[in-house]
């Protein structure tokens, strides 16, 4: 065997090697960057950290995209505001831990979403897919799953007892109305009004007499008044909008790389534009100069004439 081709032999199960661990690779970052955002930071107070479905956790900042996928999770003194795309509006209170486990908002049938509040409390107005496809929307807690009407409402999710109330999830309704559900039963709870499950296995839902002193208010709660009947009043045109975007291939979140092109195509165009009309004036000066040139010639030639002429 030559020397070449001893070396192509050893080398080859490496390179195998090699191609396995950059396929084993490629589907983990494609599917990092298809991961489109579902929604935005708007507000950020104190402590807050994401963790991305295929990322390293890192501090959330106000502008900053999420996405399906993400875990969110704020610090003792922390509170997050996100503005997802259907418009819905979430504000996350300190010491709480949230999952987008699932969120489509592309203004059709299609659209749902699917959140879980793990632990602490938030405060949340429904947006276009709670509004028109109520039944593809779930918020979910350890124990309970709760299911919206056009709503503004807010929840809790307690490990252990807190200030003489049972570990469990307690749902209060501000405007609209909830449906608070487990495997053991459901219950509609109506604006003004409070639910509740324990967390103990096969716990019934039960509609509290009282609204409980358990859910937090926020240092930002001021954004709210009379947020819910703005938002309801813009969710119809926002969702055509987006629909029509969609249909015509326009998306706000991605780069118009078609106005790009044409940008640089004009730009181009401009240029040669620019160029020609150089050349053009280039010509009309040479022309000029020609014309001068004759014209001297004419004028020499007529002396020279008169000079040479009998008397």
């Amino acid at each position: 065997m030559s020397l070449a081709a001893s070396l192509r032999a050893s080398l080859l199960p490496r390179s195998i090697a090699g191609a396995l661990l950059l396929a084993a690779f490629l589907p983990l970052s494609a599917l990092a960057q298809s991961l489109a955002p579902v929604g935005t930071a708007v507000l950020v107070e104190g402590t807050v950290t994401i963790q991305p479905a295929f990322a390293a956790a890192h501090a959330l900042r106000q502008g900053d995209k999420v996405a399906e996928g993400d875990e969110i999770l704020t610090g003792p003194a922390g509170e997050v505001h996100l503005e997802m795309n259907d418009k819905a509006y979430v504000a996350l209170r300190p010491g709480s831990r949230f999952r987008i486990a699932a969120y489509r908002a592309e203004g059709d049938d299609g659209d749902h979403a699917a959140l879980t509040l793990l632990k602490g409390a938030l405060r949340t107005i429904s947006g276009w897919v709670g509004h028109y496809n109520r039944k593809n929307y779930t918020l979910n807690t350890p124990t309970a799953t709760i299911g919206i009407r056009g709503t503004d409402h807010e929840l809790v999710v307690t490990e252990e007892n807190s200030a003489g109330n049972a570990a469990g999830s307690y749902e209060h309704v501000i405007q609209g109305a909830t449906t608070m559900r487990d495997t053991a039963g459901s219950i509609d709870i109506d604006a003004g009004a409070a639910g509740f499950i324990a967390s103990r296995a096969n716990s019934a839902p039960t509609l509290l007499s009282a609204v409980p002193d358990i859910f937090p208010k926020g240092k930002h709660d001021e954004v709210f008044t009379g947020l819910h009947d703005k938002i309801q009043g813009e969710l119809a045109a926002a969702r055509d909008a987006k629909r029509n975007g969609a249909k015509n291939g326009v998306d706000k979140d991605k780069p118009d790389t078609d106005k790009d092109k044409q940008s640089d195509a004009k730009g181009d165009s401009d240029k040669g534009d620019s160029a020609k009309g150089e050349t053009a004036k280039g010509d009309s000066a040479k022309g000029d100069d020609k014309d001068d040139s004759d014209d001297t010639r004419r004028d020499n030639i007529k002396k020279k004439a008169r000079r040479t002429k009998p008397q």
